[in-house]
């Protein structure tokens, strides 16, 4: 892992002298208050880069080249200015203006400045100039892992300018050397045109001083010159003296080159740690503060199986009620039905009888009175099913609440199993394998100490790679566990777009090459130009991050890594492959399972906790994508992702 150490120099002004010395000859004062511009201001800045940017074998240069990617006429004429009328370092300035980045080709020039518009084509320009000691200067790039320096607004309306310093990608990317007088650079109009009267006020009294000196300088050479005598005679002397003195002070310079370059080398060491430790008790607080929360969260979820369980008995309760009720149902039912038959035979009997006493007593009324006693008699049996119809429709509904009840316990309980998991892995970890690494660190600082008392720096300079070692193993797992700790509480959004996959994967790749070829192992792609998915960059960039990363891990010297891509009408399958050791069958069974601990050592003892990969799958799952893993034991594996293609605008 590509351990970052990043500059960033915030509110730094250019010193007004230096400014004014490249802009006197030409302008002035009021006139430098009026036309100091934008694009002055942008070539003063890049002129005193390089002026403290030390190439490898820069004694041998006849020039200093200059690309400048713009389209700008004012920013161009500036630049062609400079190299008129200033040169760098003795030697002359020689400008190229270019429109299009993919014609830089080699010989490359010493220095390319991209203006803004340009920015979207970086990528390929930084694959294209690899590792040569080219220094590239941009404006408002926001990849700041592959910034070497970059211009950017703070104040845009007042032309307020300021910078950032990629120290890690000029000095150990590409091989250049930052001067400490570098650090000093930034400025704005105003801030300009306010010192240039100051720095004239200045310049008066040193001139008047200067004359006095003068005079003083003039007495003083009279008396050196009646004492050149003498100092000739002592020079043969001397010249002995200084031949010997010569020798000792060359072995003295050997000696301190070699201590200052340890006492450096502790230095930054001891400030990462620093660093790493300030970072690491901030974040402390934030997981102390999330365990209070799961601590709350776990007692309220408590309470609310307690709820539950309670609520369950009363539905049990209830349920056997409704038994009761409907075998109460199924009796009155049957008594209704005899009553029907037993009203039936009444009314049978009835007209019997009303029809013979019709014949008998030529009742018409009679007969009239006993079929509106027959109507009556149906209507209040109509009445009496109707009712019934209506207490089943009641139960119906009932038995359909009960039955979605039941539905909720069952996945409010699953929810509760997957909480309690992602609790126990989150607290595992903490418990086990980020304390592990911070007691090696503080093992070693202290036998680091030790070793800088006794002067043993051989040893000393072992141990500060082992801390640098151990500080990247820690910071790339707490930076993996904040990453699924905010996912797990909804603090991630989502926001996929149509984005390029050869530029994202050739991101990552040009992140992790340093640690690939480390252990000798080739990290290429196979990804083809215009190729585009539908994906959340952030998601996209760490699921490739943790698959590459892990490749490494489990790789030998001279094993190969690749990135391949197969598409169809609405999907794009990605696969990382690798010729590592491979994987057991019974540990692929447990991976992208949060219930399940996976620890395996790499092939150099590196360490893991299989937190990598439950984010690589949880991110898929968010594009309602699969993720998998094919793998024999000792001849590699390959991981496998879904996404959707480009979405159509």
């Amino acid at each position: 892992m590509i351990v970052k150490c990043k500059i960033l120099i915030n509110r730094v002004l250019i010193p007004k002298a230096l400014l004014m010395a490249f802009l006197l000859p030409t302008l002035s004062p009021i006139e430098l208050f009026a036309q100091l511009s934008d694009s002055k201001i942008k070539t003063v800045y890049t002129y005193q880069f390089v002026q403290n940017i030390e190439w490898p074998q820069e004694n041998v240069l006849d020039s200093f080249r200059i690309a400048v990617c713009s389209n700008n006429p004012a920013l161009i004429e500036d630049f062609m200015e400079i190299s008129r009328t200033k040169t760098l370092k003795g030697r002359p300035i020689s400008i190229k203006v270019i429109n299009d980045i993919s014609r830089i080709t080699k010989p490359f020039p010493n220095t390319i400045y991209v203006e803004e518009n340009f920015n979207e084509d970086l990528i390929k320009l930084f694959r294209k100039i690899g590792n040569y000691p080219v220094l590239v200067i941009t404006e408002e790039y926001d990849i700041k892992d592959l910034v070497m320096i970059n211009l950017y607004y703070v104040d845009k309306q007042n032309v307020r300018l300021e910078f950032e310093v990629n120290k890690n990608a000029i000095e150990e990317q590409h091989s250049l050397r930052i001067l400490p007088k570098l650090l000093l650079l930034g400025g704005s109009k105003i801030d300009v045109a306010l010192l240039y009267k100051k720095q004239e006020e200045l310049l008066k009294n040193a001139y008047e001083k200067v004359k006095k000196f003068q005079l003083e300088i003039d007495n003083q050479q009279k008396l050196i010159d009646s004492q050149h005598k003498e100092i000739d005679e002592q020079k043969e002397a001397i010249a002995i003296q200084k031949l010997e003195i010569d020798n000792q002070q060359l072995k003295i310079t050997s000696q301190k080159n070699s201590l200052d370059t340890l006492i450096n080398e502790v230095e930054k060491q001891r400030q990462m740690m620093s660093i790493n430790l300030i970072i690491l008790k901030e974040h402390q607080r934030e997981i102390e503060q999330q365990q209070k929360q799961k601590i709350i969260e776990n007692e309220e979820m408590v309470k609310r199986n307690e709820i539950l369980e309670k609520q369950k008995i009363e539905i049990q309760s209830q349920q056997q009620k409704i038994d009761n009720q409907v075998n109460i149902l199924d009796l009155q039912q049957k008594r209704i039905q005899a009553q029907k038959w037993f009203l039936f035979l009444s009314f049978t009997v009835v007209f019997l009888t009303l029809f013979l006493i019709y014949f008998i007593y030529r009742g018409y009324k009679s007969k009239k009175n006993a079929n509106k006693l027959l109507e009556e008699s149906n209507i209040s049996i109509q009445h009496k099913n109707e009712e019934i119809e209506a207490y089943n429709e009641e139960l119906k509904v009932t038995n359909d609440e009960l039955n979605f009840q039941k539905e909720e316990i069952f996945v409010q309980k699953d929810k509760l199993e997957i909480v309690n998991a992602t609790k126990d892995k989150f607290f595992g970890i903490i418990a086990h394998d980020l304390r592990n690494p911070f007691n090696l660190l503080l093992g070693l600082s202290e036998l680091l100490v030790e070793q800088i008392s006794a002067a043993e720096y051989d040893k000393s300079k072992e141990v500060a790679d082992k801390i640098n070692q151990t500080s990247s193993v820690a910071f790339d797992l707490l930076e993996n566990l904040l990453t699924w700790s905010r996912s797990q509480t909804g603090q991630i959004q989502f926001c996929p777009s149509n984005l390029n996959l050869k530029d994202v994967i050739d991101t990552n790749i040009l992140l992790l090459k340093n640690s690939a070829e480390s252990k000798g192992i080739l990290l290429s792609s196979a990804i083809t130009e215009n190729l585009y998915v539908y994906a959340d960059k952030n998601m996209l960039l760490t699921t490739l991050r943790n698959l590459l990363t892990n490749a490494i891990k489990f790789s030998r010297n001279n094993d190969k890594i690749s990135v391949e891509a197969d598409e169809n009408d609405d999907f794009i399958t990605i696969h990382v492959l690798d010729t590592g050791v491979g994987i057991d069958d019974h540990v692929i069974e447990k991976l992208f399972k949060v219930n399940e601990h996976v620890k395996t050592e790499g092939t150099a003892n590196e360490r893991g906790t299989g937190l990598g990969l439950i984010l690589c799958k949880e991110f898929i799952d968010w594009h309602q994508g699969r993720i998998w893993v094919e793998s024999k034991k000792g001849i590699g594996s390959r991981f496998s992702f879904i996404l959707p293609k480009k979405v159509k605008e």
